[in-house]
């Protein structure tokens, strides 16, 4: 444990220092309060489980005020991020910067910019390895989000910069009961789901979803979930998805034990037709990883698990959001009712290098932009 005078910032980076009850407790206040779904990647619960089962580096700022008090706690684990210049497949350059990543994209601190500049002056006065800090999936609608793009101050300390851009996000609240949810959805929509379900019921072969509770549960699904990822679309594009090595079941049952997975396998009959991971915390849902059997694809295996997990999500009682993760695909819009906006940033040292990096990047993502509404025309 290291402390710098001028940062008021301590570092702890092992499981035995994260295990005070008091400071434990006090970490999930200030993470409670971030206002974010992806705030649980910043949880004690999830850094723990970094540090314990999955041989993370992640390591946890201490903030503190100038008389010593407590402010915050933000999780961080130094490595590269690479600011591609891309256009569609094709990458022209990429710039190696040493970052230091912040999971769950909003430092868990009090909500004011005193706080927060004299946290990014403690990193950078006291970490010297650390040329920028990135934040990844940042709400739109959230004050830090405005904070990084039009605080004075904190752009005459530091290059901020947004390397991808605004994108689309879709939620939904699990509020009221199942029967509620449908009526949201209209009777075109609420027809259309039902008839999906009524036909795959009518293989002839009971359909039913199976939900990941045990760690010894996690052998089985994940060896089912395989099969199923090798013979879906995303295996096909985009290679591999799921593991059932060793390692994976490790980090998978401890998930389970800290009550951090919701996992579900649809099944026709003794036939595994779907899945979904995704991580849960304190009511949020986090989707992370869906696939279908292409033998299954023209009964809408993909509706028929979301329908049926979504209406698990209302029976449980203590969940009030479903976050479907990052991308705007279709089938998201068609289940949520939440629209939101998120965007990645980098604070980065204020040197010409990286003023000169960064408006390069902006330039040409702009271009990229441009030549693509031209050949929309």
């Amino acid at each position: 444990m290291g402390m710098t005078q001028d940062s008021r910032l301590e570092v702890f980076a092992s499981k035995e220092a994260l295990s005070d009850p008091a400071l434990l407790k006090a970490w999930e206040r200030l993470v409670e309060g971030a206002g974010t779904p992806y705030s649980m990647y910043a949880s004690p619960p999830w850094i723990l489980h970094a540090l314990e089962a999955s041989g993370g580096t992640v390591r946890v700022w201490k903030v503190l005020d100038a008389a010593g008090g407590l402010q915050g706690f933000v999780p961080f684990g130094i490595g590269v991020h690479r600011l591609a210049f891309e256009a569609g497949n094709r990458t022209f350059f990429r710039s190696r910067l040493r970052a230091a990543h912040v999971p769950g994209g909003v430092p868990a601190l009090p909500k004011d910019r005193e706080s927060h500049l004299r946290f990014f002056d403690g990193v950078f006065e006291g970490f010297p390895e650390c040329e920028c800090l990135f934040f990844d999936m940042v709400p739109g609608d959230h004050w830090f989000s405005d904070f990084l793009r039009e605080d004075r101050d904190l752009r005459k300390r530091y290059v901020i910069h947004s390397p991808f851009g605004v994108r689309k996000w879709q939620l939904l609240r699990i509020e009221g009961s199942f029967e509620d949810y449908l009526g949201r959805l209209g009777s075109k929509s609420r027809y259309n789901l039902r008839k999906s379900v009524r036909t795959m019921e009518e293989l002839g072969r009971p359909l039913r979803l199976e939900r990941v509770e045990r760690p010894d549960q996690v052998p089985r699904f994940l060896e089912t979930a395989v099969e199923v990822s090798r013979n879906s679309w995303q295996h096909r594009e985009l290679g591999p998805r799921v593991s059932d090595s060793e390692t994976a079941r490790r980090k998978m049952a401890d998930l389970v034990e800290r009550g951090l997975l919701r996992a579900y396998i649809l099944l026709s009959g003794e036939e595994a037709c779907a899945f979904s991971i995704a991580h849960q915390y304190r009511g949020v849902v986090n989707s992370q990883e869906m696939g279908y059997h292409q033998d299954f694809a023209r009964y809408s295996p993909g509706k028929v698990l979301l329908y049926l997990i979504i209406q698990d999500l209302h029976a449980d009682g203590s969940v009030t959001l479903l976050n479907f993760g990052m991308g705007d695909a279709e089938y998201k819009r068609w289940f949520a009712d939440l629209e939101r906006t998120e965007s990645s940033w980098l604070l980065m040292r204020r040197t010409l290098r990286n003023r000169l990096l960064t408006r390069s990047h902006a330039a040409f993502d702009g271009a990229v932009e441009l030549a693509k509404r031209i050949a929309r025309r």
